[in-house]
Parts: C-alpha cells; structure tokens; sequence
C-alpha cells in the first residue's frame, strides 16, 4: 500500500507603501506585512527659494492604515497598499521700504511671508531724522487699495515689494502744537530763510486743515508787528478746511527772520485721529520765492502705546482684534485695553516661540492701561522639534513621535539593549541637527538646539545554544541571542586542572549552523542561523623541567614544562650555556625511561604517558682568550663566525676541548676612520681566519696590529681629472688622479708628485699652484704621525689666440712679456679672470707686400688690446690692410775687378771702385748680402786655409771705412740683412729715388793650390723696409 503526501507552499503577504512629495526628501517607502508599523517623514519640512517659502502642511493618506494629519515623521499601519501624500502650504516674501525721509527710518509693518491675498501695511507718519521732519504721502509699487493712505492693504500675489514715499514739511511753520480736545491751538505764522531784513506792508496765504479734526477760529495778532487790520476768509473747500489769511499796514516796516508774523486759531475737535496736517499755500512774494509746502502738526491729549511679540513678525492680539508686532496706537490715559500674545508662534520648520513671559509681568492674555506712553513686550522661549523614528525595538526613551523642548535643554534617548521583547540588538542611531551623523550606541545625551531627527536602528537576534564537560567557556553553557552578522569570539579553558599533575585539556570544538567543528579552545565566526557549540577535552599529565651540574646557576632557556595530551610528544628546549662556563651534555629522565627524540640535543621532544621530569645537565668548558697587540678596541674577533664586538680581549668559554676558526678583524678603523689598526699575524703564526683545537685547557692568542693613518690627496677642483698623481712610483690617472686615499704606516716617508698642466679640452687647461702643505710640486712627505688630507690647487687657465687677417708672417705679436716673430698666429693661457694684454706689430712687410694695422674684430683701433676678464677661451682678429708695393733698385757696376793678390793678403776699394745702389722703386728698402758663389775657395769670417773672408758695408761716405768688424761686416753664404749694425748705417732702410754706396772689403786665403782666376758671386738682396 502506498502512502500519498501534500506539500502546500505558503505566501505571507506585504503592501506597497508608496511616499509622494513635491518638496524635501522622503524616506520609508518600500513594503510592509498586515498591520506593521511603518516609519515615514520628509526633511526638510522648510524650504524657500528666491523668496517663495514652502512649509510642510499635512499628510493626506490614501488605502487602509494611512495616515492623514500633521506629524512628521509618523507611523502608519497599512492593511492595503497605501500612498502618504506630502501637502505644503506656499508663503510668498513681502518687504516694505521708504524713500523721501531723509536719515529717518520710518516704522513700517507689515513685512513678511503671506499666502496670496490682501496683506495690512502702515507707514509711521510724520518722521524726524535730528534736522528735518517728513509726512507721508503715498505708497508705490504692486496693487494698493488706498494708495494715499498710510495704513491700508495689499494685494499679494508672488514675491512683492511696497514702497512708503516721504515728503518733507520745507518752510515755515515747522513745528508741533500740542492741545487738548476742546481748547483753541494758536499757530504761529513765522519767517524762515528770507534775506534779512524784510521790507513788508502785507502778507497772505491759504490755510487748509483736516476739517474732521480742526475748527478755524479766527487770526490773532503777534504783539510785536502793528498790523492795521488781519482776518481770515473761509475757502469752502469739499475735502479740507481752508481759509484765506491776510494782513495789512500803511506803509513798510522790517521783519527780521525768524519772526511771528500772525496766530491762527484752530479749535480742536473730539472727533477724528489724534495728528492733523496744516498746510500753508501761496505765501505772497513778500514771504517766500519758492512756492514751498509749509506744515505744521496737531497733536491731542493723548498717550502713544506700543504692543509687540519679541519674536518680529507676528501678530498680537488687542482689543479682541489681530495686529501684525509691533501694533502702535494711542490711548487714552488710564482707559483700558485687554491684550493677549500667542501661546505658540511658528518658526521655519522644525522650530517654534513659546510665550514666556510679558516685560512688565502678567498673564498670556491680560487687562493693561498706560498713563504714559508705554510698549508692551511679549517674550518667548525658542523650541526645538526632536523626531523620533524606530525601525525594530519595542520601546524607546522618548517614545516615537514628535517632542518640543526649549533651546540649550539636556534631552536624553536610550533603547532597552537588547529588546527584551524581540531579542533585537540595537547597532546604534541615524541622526539630524544635533545628533548629525548619528552614533553606534544605545543610548545619547545631548543640548537640543535645532530641529533635530534621531531613527534608532536594529538588528535581528539569533540563538546559540554552547555546551561544554568542563570549564567556564564563553558565551556560557546554554542558550544566549546575538544580532544577525555578529561575530561571536567564543573561547574554552585550555585546562581545567584534575588533580596537581593530571587535568582535562580542551582539544576542539564540534560545532552545527554557522559553528564550524576544529581543534583549539578558541573560534569565532560570523552567526547568521540557529548554531550549537561543543567543547571537547582529553586526558592531560603534568611535564616538569629540571638541571643539573649547574651549582648557584640557572639556564636562561629552560621550557616547555606544562600539561600534554596523553601519549603526545612535549617540545623541550634548555640553554647550551650556563654563566659563561658551563655547558649542556644531555637530557635524562624521572622516572627514567622516558622516550627523548635526541637525549643530547638541548632543542628536542619528549612522550608524555604519565606524570613526568625531564633532567638537562651540564659540565665545566674551557676559557678561550684573544687578545690584540698593541691593545686596542677598534674592532674584535670571530669565534666560529660568530662576532665579539668591538674589543681588545675577548675571553669566551667554549666546551670542554672543542675544535673551531677564530679571526680577528684586519683594518680596525678609529679617530672618525682616519686611522686604523691593520693586522699583521696571530702569536701562534696562524692566518687572519684560521683553525685551532681541541682546545682543553685555557688558552690565551694574540693578534699583532700595525697603526696606520689615512692620508687623503686630492686636487682642487675634484673635477680634475685631466692628469695625474704619482705616489712613490705609482701613477694615479682618471678619477683616483683627483681624489686618492691612501693607508700610511706610522713613522713611513713618501714621495709625490702632481702633473703640472691637467688639460681638459684645446682652449682650456688647469696649472698646478701649490700643494697644501707649501711643499714642491713634487716633494717628499716626512715620518708620517697623523691623518693627514694635502691638496694640489689648480688654476683654471684658458687660451687666448691672436690671427692676423689677411694672413701673413711678417712682424711679430704678442702676449704680455712673450713675443711671437714671423707668425699669422699665436696663442697664449692665462689665468681665469685675468687681464690679458695683447699686441700685434704694424705695419708688416714682407718683399714687395706691405700690411698695415687697421683695427681688432669687435675691439678697438689701436694695435695693443687689454681684454678682461678671461672666463673662457676667445680668438681676436688683428684686421690688416694688404698693400703691394713695387721694390726695385739698380747698380752702377756689377763687379769689382781685384787682379792678382797673394795669399793671406788684403785689399779694400777704392772710391773709384766702390759700389752704387740706387732704389729706384716706390718704397723704402732693406738690403741684404748673400755669397751665392764662393769659387774654388770656401767663405768665412777670417780668412784661412782655403777660406777668404769678404767684408762688405753700405756706408754714404765718400772714402772707404777706417774700420771693418769682424761681427757685423762679414758675408756668408747665409742671407744676411742690414740693420742698423750690420753691414754699416745705410743699408738698413733706402728710401725710394735715393743711393747707397756698398764698399767691400776682400782678404785672400792664407794658404790655397788655387792659382787661378777666381770669380766669386755676392748676391745683394732687397726687401721692404718698415718704420
């Protein structure tokens, strides 16, 4: 038989909850189940925008459960799908101004934002600014029911503006007359600001006046002025009262301003407002040439009261009748009134007035009489909306809804956390004004002042149901709430103690819904769903540490002692040293037995199956001591790799005859690294690093160190690294040529030496100056005794060429002292920023080619140039002007004929055989002799052995020279030219169309085989001659 089954799937229902408004912002739309309570508002519940203010009205709620009223926020219960509807109330900016009133500020009411319709205005009237006092005349701007009037109506219909207009009472008589209803006011009638004096023989005007109030009584004459006759006529106006005033007099008489000329009378009736006008027209030309408006005021018996709200801008009650504060009026003195303020004054949203209290005390709403003018003044206390919204508990402080507290009050909020009802957990609130942005706690205090909003925010709770053989673990055993996604740390005892060594150890944890299962006595996790929790232990023994061989001392390292599982293996761990002196052998046991994984190992394990000791003990090493000589604590040793620091004896122990590497550092650095100890060999002659052992008794090593000073040269500039450096034979180049440091040994000499020219491009170089301990430029340093840094200064220097142009080699040029001959070009170094004083010859001449100095290429015109500062390399160009002249010159005989001579002998010429030169050219010449061919015979300056001597000089004299030099006179088979001591005085400059006579003289050779006919050859050369 088989068994049929029904599954029926069940739906819960929710309603659309639907948020509507034309301002603000909404919040609670969304959806709700049957009868939930639903949180909805609009913020903000003010708003105004170019002078247009919108003020939330009401909630009009459509479908079951809606909500329809004034509270925001509120709470409705929806059955159905409902929809709040937002209502706003539109309030449109009305301002009122004046113009014509001078520095007076007129009392104007009626300011303010209305809904469309007719808003009451009034105009104080007449105003006084301290000189001059003004009446009112009308109103401009937008549609006024009584447009003349001071107190009347307008019709708003969108943001508005109406103007009071001012006119001032501008000539006599200014003033103010007061009386009581019944009596008679005499009103002078003065001159003002007429030229002084006044000739007058009448006067007339017109008089009108409010015939509502005043009487026209009659004129009275000042006593002063003798008129013959004054009246008054009656005008018979429709609207005012007026009447004509004239005076007379037979003949002229002086008024002199101000003066009263007349009294008018006015009787002043009971009936009408309590101030009047009176206008003088028509002065006649004697009196004024302006046509001014003249006035004077009429005040009655009364007294001016003023009620008004401190809060500017609403109304007050009197009498029964509203008014817009401050209300001002006149009251009979000692008659009474019944005023009253409002409870409650409206405010932009979120705020209102509460009345307080009155100036002079009494009730909200009280009888009041004045004696004199008096205001009245209602006070109010500032209040401050607090909205309360709540998503989830059950009962909140204050409950949801709206609340009023004056301004600065403490208010305090707070949640029952958790909801005892729901087992809800409070996360904290959202907030508004005061309590903008909200908090994480469940509970605020706080001075209210401003429309503030508090939504206190919930999360759902789940149960945990924990159970646990043993301990206290939290949450405690049983059943505890926590908030939906909250993480929940749970922890169990560890241990929980069975006896002094045996005891119950957590050993994990089993766990369902969001409780995972895992070992250790802690877990947390995120609960999201109903979850159980179990803890789970094991069997535990004690494991106790222990030492031996260690007399008065202790391992510093001595762990792993505690309770095990039964059956798991301890990690133990001891010190391989003690004090220094005493190291580990190995582990044993109590009772003995136990399993050790390695029983002579200080890191090792143990199994625990019972109560258990482990034993570490330990035996006397031997001392191992290492020293430095000199002493000194500049660096230290290596005992295995092992660093000792900075000293000068390290004594360390090492176990009984241990075998290991010990080093000592090679270059000890001190003074601030200008000075080290470098190592030289160890006492028992081993390596810097080398091996030693067993050792098995003390032992004491020495390492022997040499002190040495770090000397540094360099050059300045360090850029330089052009050249070189040469330390006692070795040559430093590059970048070590211009910074060097060098390791000396105490008491050493050294020799060095820097290059004296370092160049670094063509046209630039550096010159050695100095060294900085005075010593040459390459000089020996003595005993060394300190650190020391020597320095190579270097001058920068830079090369200045001078060209000439066009390019010849004749003349010279030149540089300070130095001269250069025969050359186009030159060049010279000079320091950086000197002066450099440079020259070029002029003119210059060359055989027929003449060139003369014009000027330097951007210099100046004169042959000597002073340029400086030299910064940099330069070339100057020495302009020339290239000139070619015509050299000629003729003789008048080609030979001079000796005939036969002996040898050794000596013949000269004669006049009749003497040598004449003419230039016949266009320039000035200079004179050259050359043997071209000496014969069979070689020449020379003496004669000799197959060797004459020819001596020849150009000399204007009629007779042959008296002397011949042996120096100056002599012709070789090298071109010599004249000057002005070689080959006579006139041979070193001919000028053009004239003569020079050349005499020779001959000296044979002393000894020759040559007995023949001889033809030596003398070639005369020219060339042009300078200045």
């Amino acid at each position: 038989m088989n068994d049929h089954i029904v599954e029926t799937a069940l739906f819960d229902t929710i309603y659309s909850v639907q948020i509507i408004s034309d301002h603000g912002t909404t919040s609670g739309d969304g959806y709700a189940a049957f009868g939930e309570p639903v949180a909805f508002g609009i913020s903000p519940d003010s708003i105004e925008m170019d002078l247009v203010r919108y003020l939330f009205a009401s909630w009009a709620g459509t479908g079951v459960g809606s909500y329809t009223g004034a509270d925001n926020p509120s709470t409705a219960y929806p059955e159905t799908a409902i929809v709040e509807t937002a209502l706003w109330d539109t309030l449109y900016g009305f301002s009122l101004d004046a113009i014509g009133c001078g520095a007076a500020t007129p009392a104007l009411t009626g300011a303010g934002y209305y809904p469309a319709g007719w808003v009451v205005i009034s105009a104080e009237t007449p105003v006084y600014d301290g000189a001059d006092r003004y009446h009112f005349r009308m109103w401009g701007g937008g549609v006024i029911e009584e447009y003349t009037s001071p107190e009347t109506r307008f019709q708003l219909t969108s943001p508005d503006t109406a103007t009071a207009i001012y006119a001032a009472f501008e000539a006599s008589p200014a003033c103010t007359t007061f009386a009581t209803i019944g009596d008679t006011a005499w009103v002078p009638i003065i001159v003002y600001d007429i030229a002084s004096p006044l000739l007058i023989d009448s006067i007339g005007f017109d008089l009108r006046y409010d015939d509502d109030m005043l009487e026209y009584y009659g004129v009275k004459e000042d006593p002063d002025l003798d008129w013959d006759l004054a009246f008054g006529v009656p005008l018979g106006r429709d609207l005012d009262g007026g009447v004509a005033i004239r005076a007379y007099h037979d003949g002229e008489f002086s008024v002199t301003p101000p003066e009263t000329l007349v009294y008018v009378g006015l009787i002043v009736e009971a009936t009408g407002p309590s101030i009047s006008d009176l206008v003088v027209e028509n002065p006649l030309q004697d009196l004024s040439t302006s046509g001014t408006v003249d006035g004077v005021l009429i005040r009655v018996n009364v007294v001016n009261v003023t009620v008004q709200n401190a809060v500017i801008g609403d109304s007050v009650r009197v009498d029964g009748a509203m008014y817009i504060s401050p209300y001002n009026t006149t009251w009979t003195p000692g008659e009474s009134h019944i005023i009253a303020a409002k409870d409650i004054v409206s405010a932009p949203a979120g705020s209102r007035f509460r009345f307080d209290y009155w100036d002079d005390g009494g009730a909200r709403e009280r009888t009041v009489w004045a004696e004199t003018g008096t205001t009245f003044t209602a006070n109010f206390v500032e209040q401050h909306r607090l909205a309360v919204f709540n998503s989830g508990g059950s009962n909140p402080h204050p409950p949801v809804g709206n609340h009023w507290y004056d301004t600065g009050e403490l208010v305090a909020a707070w949640v029952d956390n958790p909801d005892p009802i729901t087992h809800r957990s409070c996360t904290g609130y959202d907030g508004t004004g005061d309590l903008f942005p909200g908090g994480i706690e469940d509970s605020v205090e706080f001075n209210i002042t401003q429309p503030t909003v508090i939504s206190w925010n919930w999360l759902e709770q789940i149960p945990l149901l924990v159970t646990s053989p043993f301990g206290e673990p939290w949450p405690e055993p049983g059943t505890t709430w926590h908030a939906v996604g909250e993480i929940i740390d749970a922890v169990a005892d560890s241990l929980v103690l069975l006896s002094a060594d045996s005891g119950a150890l957590c050993s994990g944890y089993t766990g369902s819904g969001s409780a995972s299962s895992g070992s250790g006595h802690t877990t947390s996790f995120d609960i999201q769903e109903y979850s159980e929790l179990h803890w789970d232990y094991d069997m535990a023994y004690k494991l106790n540490l222990a030492v031996d061989g260690c007399g008065s001392g202790f391992p510093a390292i001595l762990e792993g002692d505690g309770f095990y599982r039964d059956g798991s293996d301890a990690d133990i761990v001891a010190s391989s040293i003690v004090n220094d002196s005493l190291f580990f052998d190995l582990w044993t046991s109590v009772p003995t037995g136990a399993a050790f994984g390695s029983a002579s190992d200080t890191s090792t394990t143990v199994t625990v199956t019972e109560p258990l000791s482990a034993i570490a003990h330990y035996n006397r090493g031997s001392l191992l001591e290492l020293a430095k000589s000199p002493a000194e604590n500049f660096g230290g040793f290596y005992i295995d790799g092992e660093y000792t620091g900075d000293t000068e004896l390290a004594q360390v122990w090492v176990p009984e005859c241990w075998s290991g590497t010990i080093a000592t550092t090679t270059e000890d650095t001190a003074d601030g690294g200008d000075s080290l100890w470098a190592f030289i060999d160890w006492s028992d002659g081993g390596a810097v690093s080398h091996a030693i052992g067993p050792v098995c008794d003390d032992i004491r090593l020495t390492a022997n160190m040499e002190k040495r000073y770090r000397t540094r040269l360099q050059k300045n500039p360090l850029w330089d690294t052009f050249g070189n450096l040469i330390v006692d034979g070795s040559t430093f180049i590059g970048t070590s040529s211009a910074d060097t440091t060098l390791w000396w040994a105490q008491g050493s000499s050294h020799n060095i030496s820097a290059s004296e020219f370092d160049v670094d491009g063509a046209d630039k170089r550096l010159r050695w100056n100095n060294w900085s301990d005075g010593g040459a430029r390459e000089h020996t340093i003595a005993s060394v005794e300190a650190p020391d840094s020597i320095v190579a200064s270097y001058d920068r220097q830079y090369s200045i060429t001078v060209e000439k142009s066009p390019i010849h080699e004749a003349g010279w040029i030149k540089f300070e002292s130095t001269t250069f001959e025969g050359v186009y070009s030159a060049n010279y170094w000079y320091d950086d920023g000197a002066t450099a004083n440079m020259e070029v010859s002029t003119p210059d001449g060359h055989i027929d080619t003449l060139w003369t100095f014009n000027e330097w290429t951007g210099g100046p015109a004169t042959p000597d140039y002073a340029f400086s500062p030299v910064d940099t390399s330069h070339t100057f160009i020495a302009d020339y002007t290239e000139q070619i002249v015509i050299l000629s010159f003729a003789l008048d005989t080609a030979a001079w004929r000796i005939d036969t001579i002996d040898v050794g002998a000596t013949v000269q010429m004669t006049a009749s055989e003497v040598i004449t030169l003419t230039n016949d050219g266009t320039h000035g010449l200079v004179l050259g002799l050359q043997i071209a061919d000496p014969a069979a015979w070689a020449s020379g300056c003496g004669a000799g052995n197959e060797r004459f001597a020819l001596k020849a000089r150009f000399d204007d004299s009629p007779t042959p020279p008296a002397t011949w030099s042996i120096a100056c006179d002599c012709v070789t088979d090298e071109l010599d030219w004249a000057t002005d001591d070689i080959f006579g005085p006139g041979g070193w400059f001919v000028d053009a169309a004239t003569s020079e006579k050349l005499w020779m003289r001959f000296s044979a050779p002393t000894w020759s085989e040559t007995i023949t006919e001889q033809q030596i050859r003398v070639t005369v050369y020219g060339h042009i001659a300078l200045p």
